[in-house]
This record gives C-alpha cells, structure tokens and sequence, in this order.
C-alpha cells in the first residue's frame, strides 16, 4: 500500500475535518483494471497538514490516478513497474 498526500483550499484542515471526504480512483489506461479508495485520515508531516488516503494499484501498467473531494479534482499518470 503507497500512501497519497492531497490538499485542496476547500479542505478545512485537521481539525476541521478529523476524516476528509476523499475518493481516490485508479484506472488502467493500457488494460483491465480499476481500484478506489477512500475516505482519507489526516496527516502532518514537515511540509504541513495534508489529506492521506493509503492506496494499493493492483497490477503492473500505466494508471490514471484521481481524486476526488467536494468540487474539486485533480488526475495524474504513473508507470508502475513489478520490481
């Protein structure tokens, strides 16, 4: 499981929401293949307060990560290889 950190300016912060309404989807681009995840937890670590949802990309291949949380959204594209 890789750990995601996520931030938005809607996002009240730790304490104004102890568990973000965050969905992560996953899609395979080059085959079959889809996974979600969420709700997130919260996190602080040296670069600030930050959004954390743990995910689990089930197979090797090109994915489109995505994340939702109340109107925003953000995608990205990673290569994950079996090593």
């Amino acid at each position: 499981m890789e750990k995601t950190f996520w931030w938005s300016v809607e996002w009240p912060g730790m304490r104004g929401e102890p568990e973000p309404a965050i969905t992560v989807v996953g899609t395979r681009l080059d085959g079959p293949g889809t996974f979600t995840a969420g709700p997130g937890t919260n996190a602080s670590a040296d670069f600030g307060e930050a959004m954390l949802v743990g995910v689990e990309i089930p197979t090797a291949g090109c994915w489109q990560i995505t994340a939702s949380y109340r109107d925003a959204v953000l995608s990205y594209v990673v290569w994950i290889t079996d090593d």
